[in-house]
């Protein structure tokens, strides 16, 4: 083991990438607390609700409280840490660690970036609750709290269309500003990703769902892809992930004996979406509207 520690603090770029000060969301101090919340989150899908207490002292000090679970790549945050502690007291996990200033040089957890990526796992877990530093995060409506909050409400054509079930959920709208660059997010098993094939998949899948819903309206892809803000969070038995963009899912299948992810999303869409437009006629009368100005404006 100390072998393997001692390789770790050696080669630090090898296992989180950038080091980093923590001025970026993407420096190692934010990979360490990310590498715990991935493996808690991973373990507990199956659970309605739960909660994890954060504590970050002197914006330098981690304390994670959870209930137990198994910690998946525990030795790189405890190689690259100067404090290190994990007990278990009644159910309850207690891990503490600093990253080492050694490697970290002049680090400080910056309480804006760990808020954003806090939220980011209550988007997709909608029954988490996670207490950072004295404030409670959650997100109890999932992907429409996201899309909501990135898209501010008069800026939408129509309000959000939120669908749901057992291993899929997709949330999407449309700008009024129709020549803003679509924006996705896209989450695998409650941690959220960058892209891949479920987030090609979700595009392709809604030009085909709405394109059937206005099967007489003649409606191109452009028309519906232009100022997207969508969401889709989806459970895949042993995800795999690009090799050169980690953060980039490389599945095609939902589990190797299962359907085609992409078909799986499109079935979705197409059952879902017409479904939920029958029962809110007013949201497919704005959904309308917006593709014929859209029209318009060409």
């Amino acid at each position: 083991m100390q072998k393997l520690l001692d390789h770790i603090r050696k080669r630090p770029g090898m296992y989180i990438g950038k080091i980093g000060n923590g001025s970026s969301e993407h420096d190692g101090i934010y990979t360490l607390l990310r590498r715990v919340l991935n493996s808690f989150i991973c373990q507990l899908r199956s659970h309605n609700n739960d909660e994890i207490r954060i504590d970050i002292r002197d914006s330098r000090s981690v304390t994670v409280v959870y209930r137990s679970a198994e910690i998946e790549y525990i030795e790189i945050i405890q190689a690259l840490s100067s404090a290190y502690d994990i007990s278990i007291y009644s159910g309850i996990s207690y891990l503490s660690f600093t990253p080492d200033e050694t490697i970290f040089k002049g680090f400080s957890y910056d309480e804006a970036i760990v808020s954003k990526m806090l939220k980011s796992y209550c988007y997709a877990n909608k029954g988490l609750i996670i207490r950072y530093n004295d404030v409670n995060l959650s997100a109890p409506n999932g992907l429409a709290d996201l899309i909501s909050q990135v898209v501010e409400d008069e800026s939408c054509q129509y309000p959000v269309i939120h669908l749901s079930h057992s291993k899929i959920e997709v949330a999407f709208t449309n700008k009024c500003n129709r020549h803003d660059k679509p924006i996705y997010y896209s989450f695998v098993n409650g941690v959220q990703t960058k892209g891949g094939s479920h987030q090609r998949a979700l595009e392709n899948a809604l030009i085909k769902a709405i394109g059937n819903v206005f099967w007489d309206k003649d409606i191109c892809p452009s028309e519906i892809i232009d100022g997207l803000s969508a969401a889709i969070s989806i459970d895949i038995a042993d995800p795999i992930y690009e090799q050169a963009n980690p953060e980039n899912l490389a599945t095609f299948k939902l589990s190797p004996e299962g359907p085609d992810i992409r078909e799986f999303v499109c079935n979705f869409l197409s059952d879902e979406l017409s479904l939920y437009l029958k029962q809110h006629p007013e949201v497919k009368g704005l959904l309308l509207s917006h593709f014929t100005e859209h029209a318009m404006h060409m």
